[in-house]
């Protein structure tokens, strides 16, 4: 009986790999780069502070000037995640009087238009749920260098702009 337990428990715990039919690939879960979007900037840990804006935001679009030092690497097949922490001063979630008004951020994608370009996603301000916003970074994208922003109420002008350089 004992042997018979001290087998199962090694082959449970062998890896599948050693099971797999030869030349089949074990797919993994991609990495998670995670970011917070806090006091109207992205960083990679709040609080976020003013040297945190990547680049400074044309209104016709694209950057002015490139701040490298807030860039961010990633490697291409990787997941980075936003996270909503934006509550306090100078949090959007203070901004929720009168005309003026923070709904919460998004992540856009520059294309060098006023407009911008793709839509990643929206993290709601005074949210009781945890608000992230979550793209995955395609293989093929190893070498470029993407710029990002908000584009609600113009908060880029505030300094929410962001920069993620793809490595292989």
């Amino acid at each position: 009986m004992r042997r018979r337990g001290i087998a199962l428990l090694l082959a449970a715990s062998a890896p599948l790999a050693l099971f797999a039919p030869a030349g089949a690939t074990i797919r993994r879960r991609p990495p998670v780069v995670n970011l917070v979007i806090n006091g109207f900037r992205y960083c990679r840990k709040a609080p976020c502070n003013l040297l945190d804006t990547a680049y400074l935001r044309s209104p016709a679009g694209g950057s002015l000037f490139d701040n490298k030092n807030a860039f961010i690497t990633i490697k291409a097949g990787s997941i980075v995640r936003w996270t909503y922490k934006d509550t306090g001063t100078p949090g959007c979630d203070q901004f929720n009087f009168g005309p003026v008004n923070c709904p919460g951020h998004e992540v856009r994608l520059d294309n060098g238009t006023a407009g911008g370009g793709r839509l990643i996603g929206f993290a709601a301000a005074r949210s009781s749920k945890v608000q992230a916003i979550s793209w995955y970074i395609p293989p093929n994208y190893a070498g470029r260098t993407i710029r990002y922003f908000c584009n609600i109420n113009n908060h880029w002008a505030f300094g929410l702009t962001g920069v993620l350089k793809i490595t292989k």
